[in-house]
């Protein structure tokens, strides 16, 4: 794919991410499953409108609590993968800032 007049593999750029920082990926994947249950334990205490998103609270609106989250979580992987797969060292940064945006959102919905 040409971008700027610059040829990005996509797909290699992809596959490097998954090869270089296969730990980052697994501890982003854990923390998705984390804030998917904080997110759900949070909802059913307060109700879906002390939800600060949006977004997930118009997805719980639509497809219930738990369709609605799980969708919200996989929605969070898109721009993670577009990231790594655009250039392989800054979807690595990406993909740091987006696991450490879980772990609060965690600590955010258990306290």
């Amino acid at each position: 794919m040409r971008i700027l007049d610059q040829e990005i593999l996509l797909r290699e750029n992809l596959r490097y991410s998954f090869r270089r920082y296969r730990v980052w990926w697994i501890i982003l994947l854990i923390t998705m499953v984390f804030d998917f249950l904080s997110t759900l334990y949070f909802v059913e205490k307060y109700g879906m409108e002390a939800e600060g998103n949006s977004l997930v609270r118009w997805l719980i609106g639509n497809a219930g609590l738990v369709g609605g989250v799980f969708v919200a979580k996989m929605l969070q992987l898109l721009p993670v993968t577009v990231f790594a797969s655009l250039h392989q060292k800054l979807g690595n940064v990406f993909l740091l800032i987006v696991v450490l945006f879980n772990f609060w959102a965690v600590v955010v919905n258990v306290i």
